[in-house]
C-alpha cells in the first residue's frame, strides 16, 4: 500500500524594489548683463546707468558712521547743506545769511536733522514777526498817547494844528527839512520839543529864519554854526544835541539869537 507523500508550499520571499532617487534640478543664477542696473539698487548711487560701488560704500560709511554717533541718517555732510530760507518771509522780516549760518552750525553740532531745523527756523521767524507786530502797535498806541496829551497842551486839536503848522514852517524854512517827513512831524515828542525850542526864540530870530528880516552879519554867522549844530552828524556837537544835552540846546538857541 503505496503512502500520499504531501509536499509543503514553498514560500516566495516579496521582491522590493529600492526606492529611485531623483537627483535635485539646480537652477543656474541670473545674472545682470554688464552695464545693467538691478531694479532694487539704490538711485542715488547709479552713475551712467551703472551702479556706482564706490559711491554705495562711501555712503554706508557715512550712515555706519552717524548711526554710531546715535544721529539722524539725514544730517548733512557740513552745515552749508542744510537749506533753511523759506520760500516766502513773513512781513517785515528781512533774511540774514550770516545768522542763518550760526543756526546751521548749531544744528550740525547737534545732529538735528534738515527737516526739524528747518522747522526751527521758521518757527523762530514767525514768533519775530509777532515781536515786530506787537512792537509797532505799542509804539502807534504811544505815539496817539502823546498826542492826545500834546493837544490837551496847546489848546485842543485846532490849536495842535496851528502850533505844529508854525512850527513846520519854521524848521521847513530855516533848515531845509522835509515837510512830508512823518517821523520828525508827526512824532508828538519831537514836536513838543521843537515847539519849545520855538518859544525861546525872540521875534527876530524867528522873522530871520523866516526870511522876513535883514540880519546882521553876527546873527548870520551864529545861526549857519547853530543849523549846523543840529543838522550836521559830523558837527561835534551833535550827537549831543539830539541826545537832548540841555546846554548844547541853549548854545544853539543863543546862536539864533544872535547872541554870542
Amino acid at each position: 500500500m503505496s503512502e500520499n507523500i504531501e509536499t509543503p508550499p514553498v514560500e516566495t520571499p516579496p521582491i522590493e524594489n529600492p526606492p529611485v532617487e531623483t537627483p535635485p534640478v539646480e537652477t543656474p543664477p541670473v545674472e545682470t548683463p554688464p552695464g545693467d542696473t538691478p531694479e532694487w539698487f539704490p538711485k542715488k548711487y547709479v552713475k551712467d546707468g551703472k551702479p556706482d560701488h564706490v559711491a554705495l560704500a562711501k555712503g554706508y560709511k557715512e550712515l555706519e558712521t552717524k548711526l554710531g554717533k546715535g544721529l539722524p541718517a539725514d544730517v548733512p555732510a557740513t552745515p552749508e547743506g542744510y537749506q533753511l530760507k523759506p520760500e516766502k518771509l513773513p512781513d517785515g522780516i528781512t533774511w540774514s545769511d550770516e545768522n542763518a549760518g550760526k543756526f546751521a552750525t548749531v544744528f550740525h553740532a547737534n545732529g538735528i536733522s534738515p527737516t526739524a531745523a528747518k522747522g526751527i527756523v521758521d518757527t523762530f521767524m514767525e514768533l519775530e514777526a509777532q515781536n515786530l507786530a506787537q512792537a509797532t502797535k505799542a509804539y502807534d498806541d504811544q505815539l496817539k498817547a502823546d498826542k492826545v496829551k500834546l493837544e490837551e497842551e496847546w489848546g485842543g486839536a485846532d490849536g495842535y494844528q496851528k502850533q505844529a503848522g508854525a512850527i513846520s514852517d519854521l524848521v521847513v524854512g530855516a533848515l531845509g527839512e522835509d515837510p512830508g517827513d512823518a517821523v520828525l512831524f508827526s512824532n508828538p515828542r519831537i514836536m513838543r520839543f521843537l515847539g519849545k525850542v520855538v518859544d525861546q526864540l525872540g521875534e527876530d530870530a524867528q522873522a530871520a529864519l523866516k526870511g522876513g528880516a535883514a540880519p546882521g552879519a553876527s546873527f548870520t554867522d551864529g545861526a549857519s554854526l547853530a543849523k549846523k549844530i543840529m543838522t550836521d552828524a559830523s558837527h561835534p556837537d551833535h550827537a549831543a544835541y539830539m541826545a537832548g544835552d540841555t546846554n548844547i540846546i541853549r548854545k544853539v538857541q543863543r546862536l539864533l539869537d544872535g547872541e554870542n
